[in-house]
């Protein structure tokens, strides 16, 4: 007989959350993320329609009353590490952002559940 044996039936699907990352905006990491709920921290970011222009933004867009003059602004997207994954310049260059931030934080939550890579 297991020791799960003995455990009520609804604990049988039941899963433990050893590690945690993210990268969103406004937070690098977790710890950001919890301080930035905690002091309730916006972090999409408004931005100015001299900003929207010179981003390229037409001005009949930033005019019209449903446009969003918000975004959500993911920080240093742009530094990985190529060498770090295995990943040649080229290679590096041509993989999807998306996919290299999901690299870099899946091995920060193994790190954060105190598994190296």
């Amino acid at each position: 007989m297991d020791d799960h044996d003995n455990l009520p039936e609804k604990y049988e699907s039941a899963i433990a959350v050893v590690g945690m990352a993210c990268h969103l905006p406004g937070a690098l990491n977790i710890d950001e993320y919890w301080s930035n709920l905690r002091e309730g921290i916006e972090s999409v970011r408004r931005l100015s329609d001299e900003e929207l222009l010179a981003a390229g933004e037409s001005a009949a867009n930033i005019a019209n009353p449903n446009y969003v003059k918000a975004q959500p602004v993911l920080e240093n997207f742009d530094r990985f590490d190529a060498k770090f994954w295995g990943f040649g310049p080229q290679d590096a260059a041509v993989t999807d952002p998306a996919h290299r931030i999901f690299l870099e934080v899946a091995y920060q939550a193994l790190e954060h559940s105190g598994h190296t890579g």
